[in-house]
């Protein structure tokens, strides 16, 4: 089951995230926190929308809304480094690795069994080559796709 707020579709663990003080299961009524339960429908829907089903007194309304993108929090070491190929930035990393003198930089890319998307290494890092936060966004996307 799937919820909805300020037309962005959002998961039950989401929503948990964005509401960590309340209780909730799946299937909660969460409309006093502004939230609207999605209505899985027959009928055709565009790609990357679903529609909510709203009630007023007796009438039924159907709304558009489009789905929210998810931003990955973490990579696998296979993933990073296959979209950082991808993207033609991998020997700039492995470079930028290699004549570091910061020692945790390198045990960092290294040995980590995962890159998490808010590591201060990987922003560190990502800065220095230029990257902006939606192209680093981007590349999570990306990498947890492979």
């Amino acid at each position: 089951m799937k919820y909805v707020k300020d037309n962005i579709i959002k998961t039950i663990d989401q929503v948990r995230q964005e509401l960590p003080n309340i209780s909730m299961r799946e299937g909660a009524d969460l409309t006093e926190f502004g939230f609207q339960t999605l209505i899985e429908t027959p009928m055709p829907i565009r790609d990357g929308y679903h529609y909510i089903e709203g009630v007023t007194g007796v009438t039924q309304t159907w709304t558009e809304v489009q789905n929210e993108v998810v931003i990955p929090q973490s990579l696998t070491p296979r993933q990073i480094r296959k979209v950082l190929t991808d993207s033609g930035m991998r020997q700039a990393v492995e470079d930028m690795v290699k004549n570091s003198t910061d020692f945790d930089l390198k045990d960092w890319w290294e040995y980590s069994l995962d890159y998490e998307r808010t590591h201060p290494k990987l922003i560190e890092a990502a800065y220095t080559l230029g990257l902006t936060d939606a192209q680093i966004d981007t590349m999570f996307i990306m990498g947890a796709s492979l």
